[in-house]
């Protein structure tokens, strides 16, 4: 799979799907969906060998899969929001 992100005017592309972030100066966006809703899951096995974090912080002392973004060079910081609807990012 490939996570480059793609100039799509510069590739000659006539449309995209991009998230709402994503979209590049100029673009005309049209929402296609509601908002997406992602869950943070683990192996029960590993939970069991290394319990089951309580907090988005606490990932940081678990072995968590990353996702590297071109666009960006460092990896990507996993983003929560909290009973308050406050942001949370955590490098895991």
């Amino acid at each position: 799979m490939n996570y480059g992100y793609t100039y799509l005017a510069a590739a000659r592309c006539d449309a995209g799907v991009r998230y709402s972030d994503q979209v590049s100066e100029g673009m005309i966006s049209v929402r296609i969906g509601p908002d997406e809703r992602m869950v943070c899951v683990g192996a029960p096995d590993y939970f069991a060998q290394h319990g089951i974090p309580e907090t988005p912080q606490s990932l940081s002392e678990h072995t968590c899969i990353n996702l590297r973004l071109s666009t960006h060079g460092v990896l990507y910081a996993w983003e929560f929001e909290d009973e308050n609807g406050q942001e949370i990012r955590v490098k895991v």
